[in-house]
Parts: structure tokens; C-alpha cells; sequence
């Protein structure tokens, strides 16, 4: 059996999926199963999907649309693998990603869960800048309060700790990582290596960016950020760091009721800006803010 599965849903992934699937074949690491579910696409990805002859993919169709969090975790059941790898349909990983965090996780049996830096990169595969997060325990946690510091497409899992906790929460659709990352670390180390190992896209086809998208994600940030401060100790200014943020989120949500999101987009940022830098230690980022969406 292999040591790893790689885990990629699929809906309507035509666009940026070849080189999706692509980073993941030409790894340096090769003793893994390459898991792909298309989660009923409208699109050619089946047929880009099927172009592929490597014998490491392993290729299933939903017989109806089942939604991200739920093509997860019916990946997850399918998965007895020691780690399982997450690998979303438009970012791409670097070629020695696999083997950096494996090796990571057989060296440090403690750890459940490691991610690594990012590239943020455009539609032409251009970086508009690095996301370098804290990398100890205890910085990661804290920034559980303002935001997510792990990439969902960066993440390598130990699959029995992942299935322990249940899988992911379904009642998330876009913060399904983040609320699993949180109820792991409550019991188990987590890490982030100071390696850009994966490359994260923004583009205009992704669905977060529409109005609905932005109103269910800011309630899930919400739940996020509530369960955090339960499930951890923090000192005075993280904890008021913390209901600041469930203040923001709920203040955009009412912005976006009173059709007064571009403006307070525009505010929020710069709140964020304010409170991602404002932290201990502050959070690296290469390249301007001006560079940044949301």
C-alpha cells in the first residue's frame, strides 16, 4: 500500500486543472495514490481528467453534485493511507512538496498536521505575492483569531487523526479546513514549514468571490472564531483581538443585507491590515498589501 493519497475534488475545474494535476504527477515523491472525484462538472474536466494515463490516479464520479465538504469526506472514507494530501482543482504544487512534508511528519510522529508557505499567483501563473504565516504552535493558535494561516492546498493530514475528528464539518461550505484545523490542534501539534511549497490562484471564476459566497463565509468565520477562544487559552489582547474579529465579520454581514458591501470591503481591509500586523510575531508577506483582494 502507499504512504500517501492525494486528495483533489473537482467541479467545473477546466480552466487551470491540467496543471493542477500535473504538479502533483511530476512530484519527487512517488509512492502515492492520486484520488480525484469530479463532484458532477458541467464542463470538460471529466474528459481532461481521463486524458491522464498515470497508473497513481484513481478516478470517481458523484452521481449528482454533492458540494466540496462532502466530496471530502467521502474521499476520506475511501482513504486508508498513512497521510492524505489536499490539493485543490486550480493551485499547484511545487515538485519536492510531497516529499518535504512526508518526510516532515515521519521525523515528527507529535505532528498531525503540517502546511507549509504559499505563492499567491494569478490566472497566467504570475505571483502576486508570498504568504509566510508563523510557523510555531502557539503563533499558529493565535492567529486562529483573526484568520486562517494554512492554505487548505497546502495541508498534509495523518488520515487516522483526520478521520478520528470525525472528517470535515459539513455544515461548513467554505471553511471546512479551518474548523477541522481548529478541533485537531485543540489535542495534537500542528506546523507550517518556512518553505513556499504550493501556489494558491485568485481568479474571477472562483465562486467566494460573489455576494453569497462572501455572506455564508463571513457566518463560517464567525462559528470559526467562537471556537477557537473555547477551545484555547489566550491572553487579554488575543482574546479581544478575537471578538473584534466576530464584530467585523458580523458587521459585514449586515453591510451585505444593507447592499453596502464595496464600501465596507474597502474598510474591513484595512482593519485587517491593522490587525495582521499588529500581532506578535507580525505576519510576513512579500509583496505590498495594495496587491491583496479581501
Amino acid at each position: 500500500m502507499c504512504l500517501a493519497t492525494v486528495l483533489m475534488p473537482v467541479y467545473n475545474g477546466e480552466c487551470f486543472l491540467c496543471q493542477a494535476i500535473q504538479s502533483i504527477l511530476n512530484q519527487t515523491f512517488t509512492d502515492f495514490t492520486f484520488l480525484i472525484i469530479d463532484d458532477g462538472s458541467q464542463d470538460r474536466s471529466s474528459e481532461i481528467i481521463a486524458s491522464f494515463r498515470d497508473q497513481r490516479i484513481e478516478y470517481i464520479q458523484n452521481g449528482e453534485n454533492l458540494g466540496q465538504t462532502k466530496t471530502l469526506n467521502k474521499g476520506l472514507g475511501l482513504i486508508n493511507t498513512k497521510y492524505v494530501v489536499r490539493i485543490d482543482q486550480d493551485d499547484i504544487s511545487a515538485p519536492d512538496r510531497l516529499e518535504c512534508q512526508v518526510r516532515y511528519l515521519e521525523s515528527n510522529a507529535d505532528v498531525a498536521i503540517v502546511g507549509s508557505w504559499f505563492h499567491v499567483i494569478n490566472d497566467a501563473n504570475n505571483i502576486l505575492f508570498d504568504f509566510c504565516p508563523p510557523t510555531s504552535q502557539r503563533d499558529i493558535v493565535n492567529c486562529f483569531l483573526t484568520y486562517n494561516p494554512f492554505a487548505h492546498s497546502s495541508l498534509c493530514m495523518r488520515t487516522e487523526v483526520v478521520k478520528a475528528y470525525g472528517g470535515y464539518p459539513e455544515d461548513y461550505k467554505y471553511g471546512q479546513d479551518f474548523a477541522l484545523l481548529i478541533k485537531i490542534a485543540r489535542h495534537n501539534k500542528i506546523a507550517i514549514l518556512d518553505k513556499p511549497l504550493v501556489s494558491i490562484r485568485w481568479h474571477d471564476q472562483q465562486t467566494i468571490h460573489s455576494i453569497s459566497s462572501q455572506l455564508q463565509k463571513s457566518r463560517e468565520m464567525i462559528w470559526s472564531t467562537r471556537s477557537a477562544l473555547k477551545s484555547f487559552e489566550y491572553d487579554a489582547v488575543h482574546t479581544l483581538r478575537g471578538y473584534l474579529t466576530i464584530l467585523l465579520y458580523r458587521t459585514q454581514i449586515l453591510a451585505i443585507r444593507l447592499q453596502l458591501f464595496p464600501a465596507f470591503h474597502w474598510i474591513m481591509n484595512g482593519i485587517k491590515r491593522y490587525l495582521l500586523h499588529t500581532k506578535r510575531p507580525p505576519l510576513k508577506i512579500v509583496k505590498p498589501w495594495r496587491n491583496m483582494r479581501g
